[in-house]
């Protein structure tokens, strides 16, 4: 994902401007996917290998994930376009 979000920052073929619309097609798709499930399953991933002091943050986020409250990984996605302030259709 950083390397991504590195991506829409500029550069790497992106227009001078800044400004390009990014368009993701059968976004539904994408959001059922990247739910609640594949959010927990990441969060699983990142527990077993974050530094001691991020644990107890990544924990309550797992436990919220597997509640099926919170943010998921599709939130985290459209979030990153959100932060670098790049326009997203969803489609």
């Amino acid at each position: 994902m950083d390397a991504f979000a590195d991506c829409l920052t500029g550069g790497y073929g992106t227009p001078d401007d800044g400004r390009f619309l990014f368009v993701w097609e059968n976004s539904d798709r994408s959001r059922e996917t990247l739910g609640y499930a594949e959010t927990a399953r990441q969060l699983e991933q990142r527990l077993a290998q974050c530094h001691p002091t991020n644990r107890e943050k990544v924990r309550a986020d797992l436990e919220r994930a597997l509640r099926e409250d919170g943010p998921t990984a599709f939130d985290w996605v459209v979030g990153t376009f959100e932060f670098r302030d790049v326009r997203l259709d969803l489609r």
